[in-house]
This record gives structure tokens, sequence and C-alpha cells, in this order.
């Protein structure tokens, strides 16, 4: 907020939000249900879904990041789900937020299909269903006309080479 900087006030919002839906559904995922929150057992699944990358690397970040109002300038950087760029700073981390979303969100629907109780084993479903199209979802930022216009600028203005592409995702990798 310091670097006042016109527009990054709402950048900064949006990075919170989404570092905020990550932290509850890394929560949800990793804990039982408590007094304050829900978590995975609340629908019958009773198998912790664990994230060593949330539970040992991100957990405390993310509590400072969202809990605090401070100068973050300066945090150290975390370890990163991408091995090709194994710690990056936080604020540049919701992808890696987002791909251990999607394998833990696997690892809950799948169970969820499985429980004798026919409404859960519905919402097991839908779960899946909704999972299909937030990856589908998500590609279209990549491909959006948006997206293509600022990648054209930047190829134009010889930040970026001219054979450059967005590579897409693989959102399913180590399950």
């Amino acid at each position: 907020m310091a670097l006042d900087i016109d527009g990054y006030t709402v950048q900064v919002y949006a990075m919170d939000s989404a570092f905020l839906h990550a932290r509850t559904l890394f929560e949800f995922f990793t804990r039982k249900t408590q007094d304050y929150f829900y978590g995975h057992d609340e629908y019958g699944v009773t198998t912790k879904i664990k994230s060593s990358l949330y539970e040992k690397h991100w957990s405390s970040s993310l509590h400072a990041r969202l809990m605090h109002a401070q100068d973050r300038s300066k945090s150290p950087d975390v370890k990163s789900f991408d091995p090709a760029e194994p710690e990056k700073h936080i604020k540049n981390m919701p992808v890696d937020f987002a791909m251990e979303v999607v394998r833990m969100w696997c690892k809950f629907a799948c169970p969820l299909q499985t429980l004798a109780d026919e409404d859960m084993q519905r919402l097991g479903h839908r779960a899946v269903e909704i999972l299909d199209e937030a990856v589908v979802a998500a590609e279209t930022v990549r491909t959006n006309k948006v997206t293509q216009k600022q990648v054209a600028q930047l190829k134009k203005a010889g930040r970026l080479p001219k054979d450059f592409a967005i590579p897409p995702l693989s959102w399913f990798g180590p399950v």
C-alpha cells in the first residue's frame, strides 16, 4: 500500500481475497470441525486430507498475510508447488495455492461419492462437476481476449519473445 501506485490497492485486495479463500479451503480439508469452523468430517469424510505444502510451508505465511495490517514486502519466500521454481514470495503464489486446492478437492470429492448416504454421494458427484467447471473457467483466463491482448502488447514492446505463448496448466499432476 505504501507504494502509492494507481490501482495497486485493488490488486492487493484481489490477492488477499484469493489467499483468504485458499486458506479457508486448506483449513477445511486438513482439520476436523470445531466450534469456529467446519472441517472435512462435517460431510462424513473422516480421513484427513494431508497437505505438507500448506501445513509445513504455507500456513504461517498465509496467517501472517491475512491477519495483520503491516508491510509484508520483505516477507521470506515459501516453498512452491512448482519444482521448476522451488521457492517464491507468497504474493506470487495464487496458482500454487489453486493447484494444491484442486489436488485436495479431488481427495475430498472421491470419498464423498463412496459414502453410504445417497445425499453425500450426490454431493460428491456434484463436487467433481464443480471442479471440472472451475478448470474450464480457469483455462479461459489464459485464452481470453484481454489476456491475449496483453501478451500481444508485451510482444510488441519487446518484453516477450515473438513466439511466446502462455502454456496450459496441468491441474491434475501428482494426486
